[in-house]
C-alpha cells in the first residue's frame, strides 16, 4: 500500500489515489483500509482496495480493475495517470504471495493506457523476486512502448 503517498495526498480533491493492495493478518504496512477515503477537501478521492486473500492472480486482479478501479478513474477523468508498479503482487515473489503474472501486468498497463489519452507514467515501487520483476517490468514497457 502507498500509505506515504495516501497520506500525502488524502487532503486535495485534484488528486485521485486508487490503491489496490495486501491487506490485514498484520501485512506492512497495515493500512489501506476500505474506510481509509481521504481528508478534509479530499474526502472521497482517496480509493482503497485491499486484498485481504493471499494468492490471488490475474482474473482477480482485472476483476477488481474491471469493476472498481476503472469505473472510478473514467469518471474522475484524469489529465495523468501515474502508477507506483508494486511488483510484489507478481507470482512468486516472496512477500506479497499473490500471483499476478506479466502478462496480467501487461493486461492492467493497456486498460490504464485508454484512460488519460495514454498519458501514463509507471514508477518501479516494489518487488523482491528479480527474475520475475524483471519479467514484469519489460512486459509493462513493451506495452508503454506499443510493442
Amino acid at each position: 500500500h502507498g500509505n506515504g503517498t495516501q497520506d500525502i495526498l488524502e487532503e486535495d480533491p485534484s488528486i485521485l489515489f486508487i490503491s489496490a493492495h495486501r491487506y490485514g493478518n498484520g501485512f506492512y504496512p497495515e493500512t489501506g483500509a476500505v474506510d481509509e477515503v481521504g481528508k478534509k477537501k479530499g474526502q472521497g478521492f482517496t480509493v482503497n482496495v485491499p486484498l485481504t486473500v493471499k494468492g490471488l492472480g490475474n482474473w482477480d486482479y482485472h476483476a477488481c480493475m474491471e469493476r472498481m478501479v476503472l469505473p472510478i478513474m473514467t469518471e474522475f477523468d484524469p489529465d495523468l495517470v501515474i502508477v507506483s508498479a508494486g511488483f510484489d503482487a507478481a507470482l512468486g515473489d516472496p512477500l506479497g504471495g499473490m500471483r499476478v503474472t506479466p502478462a496480467g501486468y501487461a493486461h492492467m498497463t493497456q486498460q490504464l493506457m485508454q484512460i488519460a489519452g495514454g498519458k501514463l507514467v509507471v514508477v518501479l515501487e516494489g518487488g523482491y523476486n528479480e527474475e520475475m520483476t524483471a519479467q514484469c517490468v519489460d512486459a509493462v514497457v513493451k506495452v508503454c512502448l506499443g510493442d
